[in-house]
């Protein structure tokens, strides 16, 4: 299967933006403390309708809630993984190594998440990647093993939400072609991506 080695939507960086999108790119950047304004904003820079509703899932769900954020960080990292999305997976390791999460915890994830510890951060990430891949096979028993290691309704909602977001965040890199921005590149080990 041929797929395309970049993307065919072009970029629209902050110079030719019109007021609104620089102002809303400015707050991206500000609220993401971003050295630059990734590639994925700048391509839904297309669409500014659609880059306002990803920004307000992303800074309502990701940078504000109740969850700590090392685990929504970990939540979003291991459905890139299962995903296999270059370029989420790209973001979400640099956020995670940012976090302190150490190389052994996001390699576990990817080599055999039966092996991560704690068996808290465990079970949650396994049912967050059950919510995004197969949301229809959720039974009872899953939201009562969740519900078992202290997890409350609040937060079980933010786990699903984030479950979805991190599958819309794949799929919009994955069709959009995203290439992984410099920045980011240079901020992983050796520019080699986990996985």
């Amino acid at each position: 299967m041929n797929t395309l080695p970049i993307s065919q939507i072009p970029f629209i960086p902050l110079e030719e933006a019109d007021p609104d999108l620089a102002a809303l790119y400015d707050e991206i950047q500000s609220m993401t403390q971003s050295p630059v304004i990734s590639n994925v904003w700048q391509i839904l820079g297309n669409s500014i309708g659609t880059l306002t509703g990803t920004w307000q899932l992303f800074s309502n769900l990701y940078l504000q809630g109740g969850l700590p954020m090392t685990l929504k960080a970990l939540i979003l990292f291991s459905i890139a993984a299962t995903h296999r999305c270059r370029y989420c997976g790209a973001i979400h390791e640099v956020t995670c190594r940012m976090l302190s999460i150490d190389e052994k915890h996001l390699q576990t994830i990817v080599d055999d998440l039966s092996y991560l510890t704690p068996d808290r951060t465990r079970k949650i990430i396994q049912f967050a990647i059950r919510c995004a891949d197969e949301p229809s096979t959720l039974t009872e028993a899953h939201y009562d093993e969740i519900r078992e290691i202290g997890i409350g309704e609040s937060e079980l909602v933010e786990i699903i939400s984030l479950a979805a977001m991190g599958t819309y965040l794949d799929i919009l890199a994955d069709a959009l072609k995203l290439e992984v921005d410099y920045y980011l590149q240079e901020l992983l080990p050796g520019g080699q991506m986990i996985g």
